[in-house]
């Protein structure tokens, strides 16, 4: 997803997130794969497999994993929500039972600040497609988290974030 703002520069210092396996791409970087890219996907077959709810929750919350991980190596207790979009959802299954989720949903507002220990409900309402926002560390600006379509996650730092990396590898998602 866009962001609202028209200085896109901090893309080009950013490491993205997927959960694509960069085997699947082709020599431009395309990724060549059948896979599932969003909430929506849920209960459709890609590669003869059917993507389950449980499956879906398992990789949002890798995700939200290395989002407060990252903003937790960093010392960043407080993150700003910047470019707040909200949008309107017709199914209370987008929450999937989950009140925190909901809450964090409805107490969202542009410049809010949040606590990194709660900053996955945040990340979760983003990849479900419920709301757009970038994430900022409110101490260090420069510090981000941003999102793009198809489940890419940005992350932004002046510091090496190899701690960051190697935890996502860790836990299965991919970084590039």
């Amino acid at each position: 997803m866009k962001s609202n703002s028209t200085d896109d520069s901090w893309r080009l210092s950013a490491i993205r997130v997927t959960k694509y396996d960069s085997q699947y791409r082709n020599e431009h970087g395309h990724y060549d794969h059948s896979d599932w890219t969003s909430f929506s996907d849920i209960g459709k077959t890609f590669d003869n497999s059917r993507l389950t709810i449980e499956e879906y929750l398992k990789i949002e919350s890798k995700y939200a994993a290395v989002a407060k991980h990252f903003f937790l190596s960093h010392r960043c207790s407080q993150i700003t929500v910047r470019e707040l979009t909200k949008f309107p959802y017709d199914n209370q299954d987008i929450f999937c039972n989950h009140l925190e989720v909901r809450l964090t949903y409805d107490s969202l507002s542009e410049s809010v600040i949040v606590r990194s220990d709660n900053i996955e409900s945040v990340v979760k309402l983003v990849l479900r497609g419920v709301i757009w926002c970038e994430l900022h560390c409110t101490s260090f600006d420069n510090v981000a988290v941003r999102f793009g379509y198809d489940l890419y996650m940005y992350l932004n730092s002046p510091n090496e974030i190899a701690d960051t990396i190697s935890y996502l590898r860790q836990i299965g998602l991919f970084a590039d």
